[in-house]
């Protein structure tokens, strides 16, 4: 139910805004913010500097003959030459803006989480290690995800205004990338804990 919420009221106005092919400069900064790493990119604030990020993603999102890895390295990368430091963390969560699936967000949260689960991850910031652990791992909990989300369309009556159309909420569950992002919510929520 949580992330329903989250991609009614945040993620999907952000997806629609960062998809774009020129996203705008305040698109870019407003998905760092939300995604709580915008602190990373010194001066974001200035368009110059915003527009050096927004840059660098839709460069790599032309690169379409990319593995999810590549493309997130290759972003992280582009920051840390565009004079940031190099963010995994945000080079993923801007590219699964852009496109969700195949991508992975990449937090800390979820890193340790996967460590709780008996998953190896990696070293922090080691993407492909952590990509596929992540992939692992989310086959173990697939069955149950996809019978939770199944569930979901019933508790329309009682979501926020406005309402999803029941039509729209069953097909947006049944996603892929939807049953992803239930994941990666889970993930963050446990490596929060203690």
């Amino acid at each position: 139910m949580r992330f329903l919420l989250q991609w009614q009221h945040k993620e999907s106005k952000l997806h629609r805004e960062v998809r774009k092919a020129s996203p705008s400069v305040e698109a870019v900064r407003t998905a760092l913010r939300f995604f709580q790493v915008s602190r990373n990119f010194s001066g974001i604030d200035k368009d110059d500097r915003a527009l050096r990020v927004t840059r660098e993603l839709v460069n790599v999102r032309t690169q379409s003959d990319m593995h999810p890895v590549e493309s997130v390295e290759a972003l992280a990368d582009a920051f840390r030459r565009a004079k940031f430091q190099r963010n995994i963390s945000a080079a993923s969560k801007l590219l699964w803006l852009s496109s969700r699936s195949p991508f992975k967000i990449y937090d800390d949260r979820a890193w340790i989480a996967l460590r709780k689960l008996g998953a190896d991850p990696g070293p922090k910031g080691d993407y492909a290690t952590y990509f596929d652990a992540w992939k692992k791992e989310y086959a173990k909990y697939k069955t149950g995800i996809e019978a939770a989300v199944q569930l979901l369309p019933s508790a329309r009556p009682f979501l926020p205004a406005p309402q999803p159309s029941e039509t729209g909420l069953r097909r947006v569950v049944q996603k892929g990338w939807f049953k992803e992002r239930v994941f990666d919510i889970y993930l963050w929520e446990l490596g929060g804990e203690g």
